[in-house]
């Protein structure tokens, strides 16, 4: 599991319950590819499209591709948010898979 964190910004609903707008993925460990992905916002159809976005991406390529997918497709918000959670959920595999070559 790889959890990217980013700060909400103000008013916006997600950011009134959670301090820290959050991306957890269930990720297949060699390739980094998320299998289930959520997020920490507030209505179902916002975590949906997360899901959608994100299910098949992999954390090991490029985050440009899907750092546009989501300036392109997502205009809540939260958009900015969604980019720094996933760059620092790509920076979290990144640790985790150096570590594990380490071991």
């Amino acid at each position: 599991m790889i959890i990217g964190h980013a700060k909400p910004p103000k008013g916006m609903s997600a950011a009134d319950v959670y301090s820290t707008l959050s991306l957890a993925m269930i990720v297949e460990a060699r390739y980094g590819v998320v299998l289930e992905a959520s997020g920490s916002l507030v209505t179902e159809s916002a975590r949906d499209f997360i899901r959608e976005l994100l299910v098949g991406e992999s954390l090991a390529d490029d985050p440009e591709p899907v750092l546009n997918a989501i300036r392109r497709r997502y205009f809540g918000a939260a958009s900015a948010a969604l980019q720094a959670a996933w760059k620092d959920a790509v920076a979290q595999f990144q640790r985790a898979r150096q570590l594990g070559q380490g071991s």
